[in-house]
């Protein structure tokens, strides 16, 4: 009889830790505070230095993949001078002969990642001002990084894709409906006047020089060059 009591009592406190940790597991789940106090303004995002160098990092990150202006020639196949760079993988050097590049390369990223690095890059531009962590210099050349970024992010789709869309500066109202988001592709003209004349703002705000650690950030001599390429090709 003894034993059948301690046997029951085992099963009971058993029970009561099994439905102890169920509604503290439910408690935690339906707790979703903590996913709010992770959530960050903009307003504490750029007046923190090292949030600030994130958000540009990602910025720089858009510029891989797809986007990578050189490369092998499975990222980059068309930074070589002629055809022996391709191999007989498949039907991949047929589809080049068609000119299906995107088909043949998963070059479609280079679209999102594109307009990905000139959203973020607009959004540092609307909102980065002043940084309690950052010199007036460095909040300048931290936003000509941007702004050269963005003019780029163009630049290549415009190499890529022809005459693209040209997005409001200071961003897009996801709320609105379909129609009024559907932007048109502004003339091959006007894309080549936005680039030039942002890659000449950039010069303005950029360092001249780079120390080792930042030698790939572009600098004042890097946005005129950017510029004066955009200008030879639409001369041509």
């Amino acid at each position: 009889m003894k034993r059948k009591i301690m046997k029951r009592n085992k099963y009971i406190l058993l029970g009561a830790v099994a439905l102890g940790l169920g509604l503290t597991s439910c408690s935690d789940y339906l707790n979703v505070d903590r996913y709010f106090r992770d959530q960050q303004s903009t307003e504490r995002i750029f007046s923190d230095k090292d949030y600030t160098l994130q958000w540009l990092s990602f910025c720089y990150s858009r510029l891989q993949g797809d986007n990578l202006e050189v490369g092998h020639s499975d990222v980059c196949p068309f930074n070589f001078s002629d055809d022996q760079v391709f191999n007989e993988r498949g039907d991949r050097f047929a589809k080049f002969k068609r000119g299906e590049y995107l088909n043949s390369t998963g070059g479609q990223n280079a679209w999102k990642w594109s307009y990905d690095g000139i959203y973020q890059a607009s959004i540092l531009l609307n909102e980065l001002h002043e940084n309690q962590d950052l010199t007036p210099e460095e909040v300048t050349d931290v936003r000509g990084q941007a702004r050269f970024l963005r003019a780029y992010f163009y630049w290549m789709l415009l190499r890529k894709f022809g005459p693209i869309p040209i997005l409001p500066p200071e961003g897009a109202d996801y709320t609105k409906s379909y129609d009024e988001l559907a932007y048109p592709r502004n003339t091959y003209d006007e894309c080549v006047q936005f680039i030039t004349s942002e890659l000449e703002i950039a010069a303005t705000e950029l360092f001249e020089k780079r120390d080792n650690l930042n030698i790939a950030r572009p600098t004042k001599g890097a946005a005129l060059a950017v510029r004066a390429k955009v200008f030879l090709y639409a001369a041509s």
